[in-house]
């Protein structure tokens, strides 16, 4: 805007009256730009006429062509202009006779605001704290003193949480505490409060949070955490002072039936006595009497005729076939399945639940998820709905359950109260406090009260293990820690789950080892054409390099097992035994590739058990670890059957199952659905009704 203009727009017209000469002249000497003779008449004119040699004021402290251009100023008087006005109403009468009027004064006001906020924003450049708090300070009526306040606070509040300390966040509520962050602060607060007092695993520094901050948000976590340590150090004296501290605690329940078990031990009525009177406010005496009179009996799953029971190891049926399906055992009580529902059974084979359910779950911690038609729900072991019903609900997991709703996810607590709001359109389940989420197809992480504690920003991310993720980011997959620093790069095409601290990494169709600090272990050069799992790649100690030519192990310091031997096939150690291949033929080296067992075979799997199944020709062996062959056969094949027996139809056509040694156990005609039970017990299907056989006492306990 030229001057001419500016002059124009805001000093009179034609017919302009000022009430006194001198500040006429000092307005006319503003209109030819002597800024000298302006100022002094407009100061020398304050006390008469307050508001218009304010505003002049204002004028020359805005501009920018004089030696007296500063916002401060400018805001000084313009505020004071303006305040005279809306103050004293007589004022903006006596105005009108004058070419100055409210508009303009207001005009100007907005305008010096507005510049004077630009200036201590520096054009868009990084504003200081001092720049924001000398802002506030200078013009505490701007009406961009929010904005100030906003900015200085939010600079001091990331700066807070950068540091994740209780006393800095303390602080800050502390000198801020009308700021707009606080409620967000105070959640934090109680986090890092949280973290530090339990961060070192220490019971009494937990129990010193919880007589602390009894109201805290992370007080059940808290108590949890104590639940863990008590559990972990198998100390029941630190599990009773837990149960008679935390009575309303979810974990109390299980924390009893983990101190009955460590303090009874054989379940004999001696103990059970003993216990009893040791812990006379055992709340599940009546209820769990029975079924603990039946917890050291190893029951059998029988079927008869399509329907299913229970039998002991003497062959008496503990309950009936009468099911259409059981499941195993869980929180002592089974799934079973009658006339199409579902409902839940003791040992006794008493219904505790009823057959009500369209499909169901195994108890776990006192909670079972049940469905309705295409509704869900978590029920407690008398049947009792906690919750409404839900599209789907996962397990529990750090004590929440994710929970969907018309395609939104959520998460409930044991009691079914909603812990986290259903907004995300995905919520996985949590691990080391954190979950992934997504929003607007962005994933990033929250906490168990749905906060974001990591930015959503990938386009794909998992559950947290060992303080480490794997996220997908501008399609690359990379491994990230809980503060959201990649710790391994998103370069890679894929990256498996660890494996005892190494994970397996691909780039273009070749693979490598990186460990969870980030370190390569190895180039990105090998090729796996069996797309072998994790786990047949390293066990965290060795690392199986597979080229088009050849295989070797590698440990983690870079030295490979063979130098100058070119195995076609080299696999992990087992009982301190590698299986290799050279010339098609098999054998086994030892950690420091000696070889051990020569390679004679033709085929061999790795050592389970203490034994290897080798093959030679048309014949079948069992290898133990010394190379000696403990029991060979030339029909029908030998298969692994459980842990300790194995499997072979005999020249006679003859299905039999011996130990390692070859000693035959059970000897029938050739069965093709068949297992083993507790590495003891064969169950033999036949006709959709099964007989059980005892490997041991080489008798059937029960036979159809």
């Amino acid at each position: 805007m030229t001057k001419k203009i500016f002059i124009t727009l805001i000093f009179f017209l034609t017919g302009f009256v000022l009430p006194a000469a001198k500040i006429s002249k000092a307005f006319e000497a503003l209109k030819i730009y002597d800024y000298f003779k302006a100022k002094a008449l407009f100061y020398s004119a304050l006390k008469k006429e307050p508001v218009l040699a304010s505003y002049g004021l204002a004028v020359i402290y805005y501009r920018t062509d004089n030696p007296f251009h500063n916002y401060d100023s400018a805001y000084k008087y313009i505020q004071a202009s303006y305040s005279l006005l809306k103050e004293h109403p007589e004022n903006a009468k006596k105005l009108k006779r004058t070419a100055v009027s409210e508009i303009q004064i207001f005009h100007l006001r907005d305008s010096v605001h507005l510049k004077a906020w630009q200036y201590y924003l520096r054009n868009g450049k990084k504003t200081g704290i001092p720049d924001l708090e000398q802002f506030m300070q200078n013009q505490p009526f701007s009406m961009y003193f929010i904005d100030a306040w906003y900015k200085r606070d939010s600079i001091v509040y990331n700066q807070a949480r950068q540091q994740q300390r209780s006393s800095v966040m303390k602080e800050f509520i502390r000198s801020f505490p009308e700021s707009y962050f606080v409620p967000q602060a105070s959640r934090y607060l109680d986090y890092y409060r949280f973290t530090e007092f339990s961060s070192a695993g220490s019971i009494p520094q937990i129990e010193k949070f919880i007589d602390s901050f009894p109201l805290s948000a992370y007080r059940i976590q808290a108590e949890d955490k104590l639940f863990e340590l008590a559990t972990a150090q198998k100390n029941t004296t630190l599990m009773y002072a837990y149960i008679k501290r935390f009575p309303q605690n979810p974990h109390v329940e299980p924390t009893w039936k983990s101190l009955y078990s460590m303090e009874v031990g054989n379940y004999s009525s001696s103990a059970l006595n003993a216990f009893l009177e040791k812990y006379s406010d055992f709340p599940y005496r009546q209820t769990i009497e029975k079924e603990l009179s039946l917890a050291n009996t190893l029951l059998l799953p029988i079927t008869v005729k399509g329907q299913s029971g229970f039998i002991d190891t003497s062959g008496t049926f503990v309950i009936p076939a009468i099911y259409d399906g059981l499941e195993e055992f869980s929180d002592g009580l089974a799934l079973a399945e009658r006339d199409g529902k579902f409902g839940y059974i003791n040992k006794a084979g008493e219904t505790v639940v009823p057959f009500v359910y369209d499909d169901g779950e195994a108890f776990k911690n006192g909670r079972a998820i049940v469905k309705t038609g295409k509704d869900f729900f978590l029920i407690d072991r008398s049947g009792n709905s906690i919750t409404g019903s839900y599209d789907q609900i996962s397990d529990f997991s750090e004590g929440l359950a994710v929970v969907k709703l018309d395609g939104l996810y959520g998460a409930i607590d044991k009691n079914g109260k909603t812990e986290i709001p259903l907004e995300f359109s995905r919520l996985g389940d949590f691990s080391e406090g954190y979950s992934y989420a997504q929003k607007n197809s962005t994933s990033g992480y929250v906490d168990k009260k749905g906060y974001p504690v990591l930015p959503f920003l990938y386009e794909w991310a998992e559950s947290f293990k060992f303080s480490l993720a794997r996220v997908k980011y501008n399609s690359k997959f990379g491994l990230i820690n809980t503060r959201g620093e990649f710790v391994l790069q998103p370069v890679y095409d894929r990256i498996e789950e660890q494996e005892r601290g190494v994970y397996v990494v691909y780039k273009n169709n070749a693979y490598g080892f990186a460990d969870s600090t980030g370190c390569l272990l190895s180039e990105v050069i090998y090729h796996n054409p069996s797309n072998e799992k994790p786990v047949a790649l390293t066990n965290g100690k060795w690392l199986r390099l597979i080229t088009e030519d050849d295989q070797n192990l590698m440990n983690k310091n870079g030295r490979k097992l063979a130098e100058t031997e070119e195995y076609e096939e080299m696999y992990l150690p087992q009982y301190g035994l590698i299986r290799v291949s050279l010339n098609e033929k098999y054998g086994f080296v030892n950690e420091r590739n000696k070889l051990l067992i020569k390679n004679t075979y033709d085929d061999a799997d790795d050592f389970r058990d203490s034994v290897s199944i080798v093959k030679k020709k048309n014949e079948w062996m069992i290898l133990g670890l010394s190379g000696a062959i403990t029991f060979s056969v030339k029909t029908g094949g030998l298969e692994r059957l459980g842990k300790s027996w194995f499997s072979y139809t005999n020249d006679k056509g003859v299905f039999v199952v011996c130990d390692k040694k070859g000693i035959a156990a059970y000897t029938g005609s050739p069965k093709e659905d068949v297992e083993v039970i507790s590495d003891r017990y064969l169950v033999i299907m036949e006709n959709e009704t099964g007989s059980i056989f005892d490997l041991k006492q080489k008798k059937y306990i029960f036979q159809n």
